[in-house]
């Protein structure tokens, strides 16, 4: 049995107290902080590391609470860190991999295919105006005069980042008939699909009718899309984020969909979440967005946990979790197991 320090996440609630509730069934000591402030990111005091993850086995962290190299190497305990989600953007994870400590994460598949579906989902109704439809019909209206809606047939769909979610998009276009490049320094060309081009950024940028951000958020993400890169940019392309928000430069994206210098912005993920209610995104007529949910099913919720339970009880037992992170840290890790004393 274990001692594990679970984040209060105030917007995973639902996910996260089911967890733990298992967890303590199973025998499990588990311990919780304080929950976050809506659209801050919950740092830790030197009194709170002490007291819930400086004695913890195992700590589960999400977007919403941050773990630095410093809490990681305070914490001589840690066996191994995980977070509900596929996205570790709130872990140094140079620092962990150094620390010689492993991470779990949730790539489970119900959520790499609910956000997969998804994009696709956001790209079409941009492409075919839905919500103006919709708007139009609530309002007590019908039909524009002239149409603003375009075929998928023949586009260049340009996908920044192909890993599991971004490939399994790229199967799914395939029927629509659409070039599909990519930009993911990372790929391999053995590994790129035969039904997708590997290209630079600016050139994906130059030639995609809808650029998907499908990447994590890294020191080298970050504002990755900024003013000059929305410049390079169609007037008619299409912009959908189902990655995360700062990898926009939100500000550049404001003054470029109010000056209609793009077309459209389809956006899950945002700077600030929630999104603040005088959020200037909030006014664009030419902008569709989620709350950071938009692949979330019921299926992949649940597998969320099932994932989640598994991974911090594989490191409890020095097994690998179930969906590693970071499997190139394994001989640190195994080496930091070995000088940890008897739980």
């Amino acid at each position: 049995m274990g001692r594990i320090f679970i984040a209060n996440d105030s917007g995973l609630a639902t996910l996260l107290d089911p967890v733990a509730d298992t967890l303590i069934a199973r025998g499990h000591d588990v311990v919780r902080g304080p929950r976050d402030t809506p659209g801050q990111v919950k740092t830790y005091t030197v009194q709170e590391r002490a007291a819930l993850i400086d004695t913890a086995d195992v700590a589960v962290f999400t977007g919403r609470h941050a773990c630095p190299r410093d809490l990681m190497a305070g914490a001589t305990r840690l066996r191994g860190l995980c977070t509900p989600v596929i996205g570790v953007e709130s872990i140094d994870l140079d620092a962990a991999n150094a620390l010689g400590l492993i991470i779990g994460h949730g790539a489970v598949p119900g959520n790499i295919i609910g956000m997969a579906e998804s994009t696709i989902m956001l790209m079409l109704m941009l492409f075919y105006d839905v919500e103006t439809n919709i708007h139009r019909v609530a309002q007590g209206q019908w039909r524009r005069p002239g149409h603003n809606s375009h075929q998928f047939k023949g586009k260049t769909i340009g996908l920044i980042g192909f890993g599991r979610i971004a490939s399994e998009v790229a199967d799914r276009l395939i029927p629509f008939g659409v070039n599909i490049v990519t930009y993911s320094p990372r790929l391999k060309p053995e590994d790129t699909p035969a039904h997708v081009r590997s290209v630079d950024l600016n050139t994906l940028l130059d030639i995609s009718d809808c650029v998907s951000i499908l990447t994590g958020l890294s020191p080298e993400t970050r504002h990755m899309i900024d003013a000059d890169a929305l410049a390079r940019m169609k007037p008619t392309a299409y912009l959908v984020n189902t990655g995360r928000g700062a990898i926009i430069d939100e500000a550049a994206l404001i003054a470029t969909l109010r000056d209609r210098r793009i077309a459209g912005a389809a956006l899950d993920t945002f700077v600030t979440e929630p999104l603040p209610a005088d959020s200037a995104l909030r006014n664009l007529d030419n902008a569709i967005l989620t709350p950071h949910c938009v692949g979330h099913t019921v299926d992949g919720w649940d597998e969320f946990g099932v994932a989640l339970v598994e991974n911090i009880e594989c490191i409890l037992a020095g097994d690998l979790p179930v969906l590693c992170k970071n499997p190139e840290a394994e001989p640190a890790w195994r080496a930091r197991l070995a000088a940890l004393p008897p739980q």
